[in-house]
């Protein structure tokens, strides 16, 4: 097996409007850098290369376009490259959602610069070998509604949370690292992009303290969280956006498990290393009544009139013309290396998912860690589960917000069936 790892800057100049809380101003500096980190293995018969992205997510434009870039230039299989998104909510829009559409020009920027860390980082390969750790950071909580509570979100003690800070250690021949991969699930959104400050969050913060304490590159890869988010609440016990200074010792608590997990592995040779993709079909359950999409349509909230309406409006338009589609096709992704196992979702995934995944694949592979992500070279959404879907609630209703007619039905089982058919084969 052989590694090799590169990075680059996509800062953007302040003004471009921050995507994932509905920002209408235009972005006022920058608290944090956004970066982005690639790294490319290989073995004598394949090479593969993960990028984890400092973007909310990336759509299945720009990973087809950054592919085809890298495919020409590196000659590594398009389905051998994997983007991750950190899911950062304080970076610029990378799809379109409602009146706010991404800035051709950092889109572009954002390409070229992932093609550029790709090249770098197989211009580098080495000789390396392989170790798994395990630690643990506990400011993640489950965002699900409280029964008897009113409200969205709220910190929810009894649902699934996991805790795991999972680490993949690459150690070149001198047995000092060369980088390390790590995996937690949990929202970055301990800033708000609404507030106007760039920042990669608490995963880039981390990954920053990590290359200084361990003296080599950082990869991170987050997990299913699409119901899971920092534990940051005022005395009502409401979730707030953290200042500076709680955002870094969140940070801090992540990077430290990291360190810990990773310094006293042993690694070694490993030459296992495969990646495919397969078709991911998500049905689409019952649309709103039209006297429901009419009201949507009429809206007269900010966020209805920047997004709920154009939906309801172009929705009605399906309905009227009997075009509304029937599903929405997607992509899933499997990557080994060496002893683990990746298993890439697109959209926002909960927490719930990635469990049953990793469950259900145990019995089918030999490696011995399985990674559930989401965030994975496309944005589709939420991925829920049949009780979320009962239940109600943010998640299950968030899908006017990704140009679907109709939420999802069925997600679960349309996801570990596909992962169960990638891995077996």
């Amino acid at each position: 097996m052989r590694a090799g790892v590169a990075g680059r800057d996509i800062t953007p100049a302040p003004g471009l409007r921050l995507q994932g809380h509905w920002s209408t101003n235009p972005s006022v500096g920058v608290q944090d850098p956004l970066e982005l980190r690639a790294i490319v293995f290989a073995n004598d018969s394949t090479s593969l290369a993960i990028v984890s992205l400092d973007l909310i997510g990336v759509t299945r434009a720009t990973t087809e376009s950054i592919r085809a870039k890298i495919v020409r230039r590196c000659a590594i299989p398009a389905d051998h490259i994997l983007l991750m998104a950190s899911h950062t909510h304080s970076g610029p829009a990378m799809r379109a959602n409602g009146d706010l559409v991404p800035d051709r020009a950092f889109v572009e920027m954002v390409e070229t610069r992932v093609v550029d860390a790709v090249a770098e980082a197989q211009e580098k390969l080495e000789p390396v070998t392989l170790g798994l750790g395990c630690g643990s950071a506990n400011f993640n909580v489950n965002r699900r509604p409280v029964p008897g509570i009113a409200g969205e979100f709220q910190p929810n003690f009894a649902e699934i949370v996991d805790r795991r800070v999972r680490v993949l250690r690459i150690d070149r021949a001198d047995r000092e690292p060369l980088a390390v991969l790590f995996h937690y699930s949990c929202h970055p959104t301990t800033k708000r992009g609404s507030d106007g400050w760039i920042s990669p969050d608490y995963p880039g913060i981390a990954r920053t303290k990590i290359e200084q304490w361990m003296k080599c590159s950082a990869v991170f890869l987050q997990g299913c969280c699409g119901n899971v988010r920092p534990l940051m609440v005022n005395e009502k016990n409401e979730f707030i956006a953290a200042n500076r200074e709680q955002l870094h010792a969140i940070a801090d608590e992540l990077a430290r498990a990291v360190r810990d997990a990773a310094g006293n592995l042993t690694t070694s040779d490993a030459d296992n290393l495969a990646s495919r993709e397969g078709e991911l079909f998500l049905p689409y359950g019952t649309a709103k009544s039209n006297e429901e999409l009419h009201k949507i349509a009429a809206g007269t909230t900010p966020v209805d009139l920047a997004v709920k309406a154009p939906w309801a409006r172009k929705t009605l338009d399906l309905i009227a013309r009997n075009a509304a589609p029937k599903g929405r096709a997607a992509q899933i992704q499997s990557m080994r290396i060496g002893p683990l196992q990746i298993i890439a979702i697109p959209g926002e995934p909960v927490q719930e998912i990635g469990h049953a995944v990793e469950r259900t694949l145990r019995p089918l592979t030999d490696a011995q860690e399985i990674w559930s992500t989401g965030y994975a070279n496309d944005s589709i959404g939420y991925l829920c589960t049949v009780r979320h879907h009962e239940q109600g609630g943010y998640e299950p209703n968030a899908y006017t917000h990704f140009d679907q007619p109709a939420p999802y039905e069925g997600e679960e089982p349309a996801i570990v069936s596909a992962a169960q058919r990638l891995v077996a084969t």
